[in-house]
């Protein structure tokens, strides 16, 4: 666990991108390695974490005299660069030997990444910076972008930006998503997407939007030769209300136009494949577009896939109900800014922690580990973990480490994370957890 945490983030390089972001010229009454510490692992106990309180915090493990106008002062722009620099380093930190793995149905994708966005609310006061949408009243938020790879399990790309940015601007596709699976949420649904995905040799599920038009090119769903026949050529949305079937896979094509090059623009036909089944609860159609291959994946999968998406949901649940990510209600900006990377920076150590704690159990335990409440635990003890690392810092024997401090924190995150609960059939049936 200690070694694991001293890779992810260590002494060296913290210090380093502190003096290459202005956040600290020289070591004094601020020390950056424990200022992150603390910021990272203080237990907050109201309803909003405040500067006053991780102040008091700072003074009780250091015991050192720094002010609190001092301690506020430092919150400016370059701790904002400082913590930013932190979280690109997070994002880069690989997890070798430590990654999920997909079964075997699914191993011929390099990772699974899942698209999504959710909005962070912000003091009203910072309105005129980060104004909101669709709203009555004065009120301020950000939209964080999350690429989620989740065999690595942790964000590969993180994007802030202000409330009305479209989400489709967080998601830059390129050569990354050769070979990987992306499954998309319907915010990010547009067909140059999509084909852009597909010109990279990557994989795309996503639920089709409502209005849009695909032409039917071939069925590949068993029926009459005379149906399948009479069916080309309509639009897919149109006819499977009609269908007496459960499940219906199809070849459609779509008109997107190409961006425009030189002062033209092309308008050209892409063909994909787009699936539908009833919800066994709702009894209602559910579509799906993919460049998966129909002889590989049948309707069913290409569901179950789509549903895994659920993963992210999960991790927002995450971030704002266990790492403060919900409200901040900090009025400066830079302020605002510190902790919104903080609670990032603090659930890419949650999930290193969980992918540690994995490989230090046996298989029934391993088997038993339940994500989310391993997250509760783990921000229940996080104050313990702060006291570890501070204890490191007055120089304890190893041995009493890792009977008082250590092994104890990993006691705790083994014996209580475990869960006896129903296993979830998609995520049992795509990842080796």
């Amino acid at each position: 666990m200690r070694f694991e945490l001293e890779r992810f983030l260590p002494y060296n390089r913290i210090c380093e991108l502190a003096l290459i972001t202005g956040f600290c010229q020289r070591l004094r009454k601020i020390h950056p390695v424990i200022f992150l510490q603390v910021f990272l692992f203080t237990s907050c106990v109201h309803r909003h974490a405040t500067i006053a309180e991780i102040h008091r915090v700072y003074q009780a493990h250091t015991k050192s005299d720094v002010t609190y106008s001092s301690f506020v002062g430092r919150l400016n722009k370059s701790s904002v660069r400082f913590f930013e620099a932190i979280l690109d380093e997070c994002i880069r930190s690989t997890a070798s030997g430590l990654a999920l793995e997909l079964r075997e149905k699914y191993a011929r994708f390099i990772t699974i990444f899942i698209q999504d966005s959710t909005i962070i609310r912000l003091n009203k006061k910072l309105a005129d910076r980060f104004p909101a949408t669709r709203t009555t009243r004065v009120a301020a938020g950000v939209k964080i972008g999350y690429l989620f790879n989740v065999l690595a399990n942790s964000p590969r790309t993180v994007s802030v930006v202000p409330e009305r940015t479209a989400e489709i601007k967080t998601l830059r596709v390129g050569p990354w998503v050769k070979g990987s699976l992306l499954l998309i949420d319907l915010g990010f649904y547009t067909y140059r997407l999509f084909v852009r995905i597909h010109e990279n040799r990557g994989f795309f599920v996503s639920r089709v939007k409502k209005g849009s038009k695909l032409r039917i090119e071939a069925v590949h769903s068993p029926m009459k030769e005379s149906l399948s026949k009479a069916l080309i050529g309509q639009d897919f949305l149109s006819v499977i209300a009609g269908l007496e079937m459960q499940s219906f896979d199809a070849t459609v094509s779509f008109q997107f136009k190409r961006r425009q090059y030189r002062g033209k623009q092309r308008t050209e036909r892409y063909r994909f494949r787009c699936v539908g089944r009833i919800h066994p609860e709702t009894g209602e159609w559910h579509c799906y577009l993919t460049n998966l291959n129909h002889d590989e994946f049948n309707v069913n999968e290409i569901a179950d896939l789509y549903r895994f998406r659920w993963e992210i949901e999960s991790l927002f649940d995450e971030a704002k109900n266990e790492c403060s990510l919900g409200d901040i209600a900090v009025t400066r900006e830079e302020a605002t800014m510190t902790l919104l990377y903080i609670a990032l920076i603090r659930q890419f150590v949650l999930k290193r922690v969980y992918l540690v704690l994995r490989t230090l159990l046996d298989e029934d335990a391993r088997n038993r580990l339940a994500p989310k409440r391993y997250g509760k635990v783990f921000i229940e003890h996080m104050e313990l973990l702060l006291q570890n690392l501070i204890d490191e810092w007055k120089m304890l024997k190893i041995e009493d480490l890792e009977d008082k401090g250590w092994g104890h924190w990993f006691w705790l995150l083994s014996t209580q994370s475990p869960q006896a609960y129903p296993r979830k059939l998609v995520r049992d049936t795509i990842l080796k957890r």
